[in-house]
């Protein structure tokens, strides 16, 4: 019997801040139609048979293993209900879904109707915070939807002016990189939302658009990296009385399906891009790994955009969970291996959270007052009376360039919002213009086929009034001939 190293049972709890491991759990499927037991799950054990030559099962030991039989929200509460509550406090988290195809990865993510899953999980407890008040003088929740397919980064809460119920009306974006070395996306849609109802409601609006095929492994398969990002920023008062503003980002990610290329019917170009992209992944996570255990090693985050965008969540400022999904079949018992052996290595990846929690800037600017108060004191008690006059002058003199300075700062900033007003009501003419472009492009295109139309019945018209005329002069003919016959039986009767 093997027995693999139980990495993840060593783990602290994320209430642990000394200990960041990524937190992996595993997750099997309900058998399918067809399908029989081979891989036994029991006591957060996950045993695979050895061959008929062999005694003894190969074990996988984790933190916990998911049964079939359990539900969404067992699942969400033991993974991800404590990441959310991290994220409220003020940390960066994650949670990602790896397996093969049909192995329950979008199900676990996404949910559907009767099955929320971690996505519309988490937006409610976020939302049952802020409602409860706990303390929250305000707040802002932004979401954000992109999905990565063939190597291409994809908005899919994008508006389109032309048409809103159109599917597949997304906007590819660029990665680029801030002066703090961390990667972003340009011109990303990230849209407020004031209600669970709202932001349910984006949620799906988002997984409509991801890119769907048929495999041979599922009819409607998600063959496409998706990232649904929430960012928080709550205004929250202390223990001490003063204003903090805490931010933090959550992402929930669907990965695409880890199975063999063979076992995909899309081209060849969009199975090796999400091969490519998963391999990027295994990479960065040996790299992590292998640091983790004392080795220097170069962290290869530029080779994927995938790597690039989840560059934090795998090693940088995130508390940062894994769900592994798996098959109990016998013809799928490699990839599962597979799985399992990355969902081992990834317990051993170490993560560097940190809390994100400062004065606003209202209670900044008070506190800084009462200190400027505070030397002011100080100093009218140390100095004499026309020294202090003379330093108050020269500060009222400072106080009116700084006021001066601020009006100047506001009207700019006046008119840097004027300036992006105007490019977007430009950028919206444009589109508005491309659209009447292309209905009138669609209207002369009607009108040409109306025009070709016309020749052809002109030309059978033609033809018919030809046709008729040979008939006309052939009726004549016959009517001479019968009036020549009649006038010449009428003489011979004579």
């Amino acid at each position: 019997m093997t027995t693999y190293l139980n990495r993840a049972v060593q783990q602290a709890s994320f209430a642990d801040r000394s200990s960041l491991s990524i937190n992996v759990v595993v997750r099997a499927r309900p058998l399918g139609e067809g399908e029989s037991e081979f891989i036994t799950v029991e006591n957060d054990e996950v045993r695979i048979p050895l061959k008929v030559d062999q005694d003894g099962d190969n074990v996988f030991s984790f933190k916990r293993v998911f049964p079939p039989r359990a539900s969404q929200t067992e699942v969400f509460n033991t993974i991800v209900d404590p990441i959310i509550q991290e994220a409220l406090n003020g940390f960066n988290c994650t949670v990602f879904a790896y397996g093969q195809t049909s192995t329950g990865k979008t199900y676990t993510i996404h949910g559907n109707r009767n099955a929320p899953g971690m996505i519309v999980l988490s937006l409610r407890k976020i939302f049952s915070h802020l409602n409860n008040n706990n303390g929250i003088f305000n707040s802002e929740v932004k979401l954000s939807h992109v999905e990565i397919y063939n190597d291409q980064v994809s908005d899919l809460l994008i508006d389109n002016p032309r048409n809103n119920k159109q599917k597949n009306t997304t906007k590819t974006l660029e990665i680029r990189e801030n002066s703090g070395k961390e990667f972003y996306l340009q011109g990303l849609t990230e849209i407020v939302v004031d209600s669970i109802e709202q932001a349910e409601n984006v949620a799906e609006r988002g997984q409509e658009q991801r890119t769907t095929k048929a495999t041979k492994l599922n009819e409607q398969s998600s063959r496409s990296h998706a990232i649904f990002t929430i960012a928080l920023k709550i205004t929250q008062i202390g223990k001490d009385g003063l204003k903090y503003e805490l931010k933090s980002k959550i992402m929930l990610v669907d990965l695409a399906g880890s199975e063999n290329l063979k076992l995909s019917e899309g081209p060849v170009k969009e199975a090796s891009s999400i091969n490519s992209s998963l391999l990027q992944l295994r990479q960065v996570i040996q790299a992590l790994a292998d640091q983790a255990k004392g080795k220097t090693q170069y962290i290869p985050y530029r080779n994927s955009k995938l790597t690039m965008l989840l560059q934090n969540s795998l090693g940088g400022n995130s508390k940062t969970a894994m769900i592994a999904t798996i098959k109990l079949d016998k013809a799928n018992k490699d990839i599962t291996v597979g799985t399992l052996k990355f969902a081992l290595e990834t317990c051993l990846v170490q993560t560097q959270a940190e809390k994100q929690r400062k004065l606003s800037l209202e209670e900044q600017v008070i506190q800084y007052q009462k200190t400027i108060d505070i030397l002011e004191a100080q100093l009218r008690k140390n100095m004499s009376g026309e020294d202090y006059d003379e330093i108050m002058h020269g500060k009222e003199i400072r106080e009116n360039l700084s006021n001066q300075l601020l009006l100047k700062d506001q009207e700019i900033s006046k008119l840097q919002s004027y300036i992006i007003d105007q490019q977007n009501k430009e950028q919206q003419l444009t589109q508005q213009l491309e659209f009447y472009e292309d209905n009138q492009n669609s209207l002369q295109t009607q009108i040409n086929e109306m025009k070709d139309e016309g020749r052809i019945l002109g030309q059978k018209y033609t033809r018919k009034e030809h046709e008729y005329s040979n008939v006309v002069q052939k009726v004549r003919i016959i009517e001479q001939r019968l009036e020549d016959k009649t006038i010449q039986t009428n003489q011979n009767l004579n």
